[in-house]
């Protein structure tokens, strides 16, 4: 790893981590202005993406913490495919929709989201997921 690298990734950590779409592209442009020469791909590609990563700032902040956090996305996939896995066959789309959204419920209610304001806020994570 590159001496420099750590901090980049500190820098980098105040886009993703901003407070509103507004204030990360400000950060961004600060992080192009110290790194750019070095990390011009990494920087081009935020730009070149940002329609889809600002999506990201629609949702609550402990929201975007969970989504930037793979962990707990693959330990709710996990979850998910034991509810899939007994049974194989579901009859319609819908069937699998709403065993899906079930599961979802279940699992949310089992989670330790670390003392987070997470449960104030699995309504949110169910309706956009549906």
């Amino acid at each position: 790893m590159r001496k420099d690298q750590k901090e980049f990734i500190q820098d980098l950590k105040t886009v993703y981590k901003s407070a509103s779409e507004e204030i990360t592209f400000q950060n961004l442009g600060l992080v192009e202005n110290k790194w750019g020469k070095k990390y011009l791909v990494v920087i081009q590609s935020w730009y070149n993406n940002w329609d889809h990563l600002s999506t990201f700032f629609k949702y609550p902040a402990e929201i975007r913490r969970i989504i930037y956090t793979t962990n707990t996305l693959e330990g709710f996939n996990r979850q998910l495919r034991k509810y899939t896995k007994t049974k194989s066959i579901y009859p319609t789309d819908e069937a699998l929709k709403k065993s899906l959204y079930l599961a979802t419920i279940n699992i949310m209610k089992k989670m330790d989201y670390g003392g987070s304001k997470f449960g104030t806020s699995n309504g949110t994570v169910c309706i956009d997921i549906w």
